[in-house]
């Protein structure tokens, strides 16, 4: 003959479908609260230091593309204009070069120097040159042969 324990008492399905709902209820909940706390992913991360945006590259990008000059990046600082670019198709690199040493002078005459990086499919052409020596050229006071003289040219190989 069998015996019973009286003493245990046997949870009804119903009941464990209850406690298993409000344990996966429990959960969801405090995964929602962790996940509130930490932020959302597209939340603006603050910014240290200001951006200053610098009108004028913008206005030099479009004098040049208005000259048919489109794929140029443009950064006029204080002491220095930084132009990179790829010459047309069909345009000259001498006259490309010229055209944007003085336009770049009228935006930014105050800058001690000016870099053009030209960009091939196999080399970056850099030419320096200072303000200065592209206001006299400008002006008539340095020959074109002094003025080609006074640009530093440099090379460097993307191979």
């Amino acid at each position: 003959m069998e015996t019973k324990n009286n003493n245990s008492k046997e949870i009804h399905p119903k009941g464990k479908k209850k406690w298993i709902f409000l344990i996966i209820l429990i959960i969801l909940g405090a995964t929602a609260y962790w996940f509130l706390q930490k932020g959302s992913p597209g939340e603006a991360v603050p910014i240290e230091e200001d951006i200053e945006l610098n009108i004028y590259n913008s206005q030099l990008y479009s004098l040049l593309s208005e000259a048919g000059i489109t794929d140029a990046m443009i950064d006029i600082q204080e002491k220095e204009t930084l132009i990179a670019l790829s010459i047309p198709q069909g345009q000259n690199k001498e006259d490309v070069l010229s055209f944007v040493y003085g336009a770049a002078t009228g935006f930014s005459p105050n800058a001690e120097k000016l870099t053009v990086h030209i960009l091939t499919s196999s080399a970056i052409e850099e030419y320096s040159v200072t303000t200065e020596n592209v206001v006299k050229y400008a002006d008539g006071k340095l020959t074109k042969e002094e003025f080609d003289n006074a640009v530093i040219k440099q090379t460097f190989s993307l191979q």
